[in-house]
């Protein structure tokens, strides 16, 4: 069993834990055939229906967001539509668990900040921007770096009142 989060496109539905034992069951929960979109920095893939584009599946903004922000791209023009199911990066001794800070942040709300390089040059100050969840946060800051580019950096982090951390989620300016 896997230790797995699925997005569900819709976003009346939130973000659920399921433990999955095949890849049978990958593929029955995003509906199809699988097409993997892994994010490194955070240690995690992201596991798509690939037929969904042709079928006129509904887009997945929520994780949209999350691959535009860490720059992974699609052969669907960046847009990721139906049920994801997110999974960790398999390890070399077979492992594929979400690290710990991941499966937090796509699961449970926190204060995500937006911070501004605004010479991109590494150096960060908090924004007034302020969200609820990190797919909010991820596409406030892919939209603006994009608004702006070339220009500032934008990245986000959690906010920890006594103590200053970028976690699993800071890794550098667009």
């Amino acid at each position: 069993m896997v230790t797995t989060i699925v997005i569900p496109h819709s976003q009346a539905s939130e973000p659920r834990v399921e433990e999955l034992a095949s890849i049978g069951d990958f593929q029955e929960v995003a509906g199809g055939w699988l097409e993997p979109f892994d994010i490194p920095v955070l240690g995690i893939t992201f596991w798509a229906n690939e037929a969904a584009p042709r079928q006129h599946e509904r887009m997945n903004g929520r994780a949209t967001a999350l691959c535009w922000y860490y720059n992974v791209r699609s052969d669907t023009a960046g847009a990721i539509v139906g049920d994801v199911v997110v999974a960790g990066t398999v390890t070399p001794d077979g492992s594929a668990e979400i690290p710990e800070p991941v499966l937090d942040g796509l699961l449970n709300p926190h204060e995500f900040v937006v911070q501004i390089s605004p010479h991109d040059d590494g150096v960060w100050r908090d924004t007034y921007a302020r969200f609820g969840n990190v797919y909010e946060a991820a596409l406030w800051c892919m939209l603006f770096a994009h608004s702006t580019d070339p220009g500032p950096g934008f990245r986000f982090t959690v906010h920890k009142p006594t103590e200053e951390s970028h976690g699993a989620w800071g890794g550098g300016s667009w």
